[in-house]
C-alpha cells in the first residue's frame, strides 16, 4: 500500500505507525483492509473511519481514502 500511495502524493514519514504523518480518511472499502494495528487504534481513534496507510493493506477489493 505505501508504494501506491506515495505514488498518489500521500505524506508518509516514519512508515512503521507512529507519526501519524500518513493518517487518512477511509470513505469507502474499509471492510476490504486489513485488521487495525495496535498503533492505529492509539492514533486513529475509530478505524472504522480513519487509518495509517503505512499499517494497513489491502486484502481484496477497492478502498477510497481522503488525505
Amino acid at each position: 500500500m505505501i508504494p501506491a500511495a506515495k505514488e498518489l502524493g500521500v505524506p508518509f514519514s516514519c512508515e512503521v505507525g507512529v507519526c501519524g504523518s500518513c493518517l487518512v480518511d477511509i470513505v469507502e472499502g474499509n471492510e476490504n483492509l486489513s485488521e487495525p494495528s495496535d498503533n492505529e487504534k492509539v492514533l486513529c481513534g475509530d478505524t472504522k473511519k480513519r487509518r495509517l496507510l503505512c499499517q494497513c493493506s489491502i486484502k481484496q477489493g477497492e478502498v477510497t481514502v481522503r488525505f
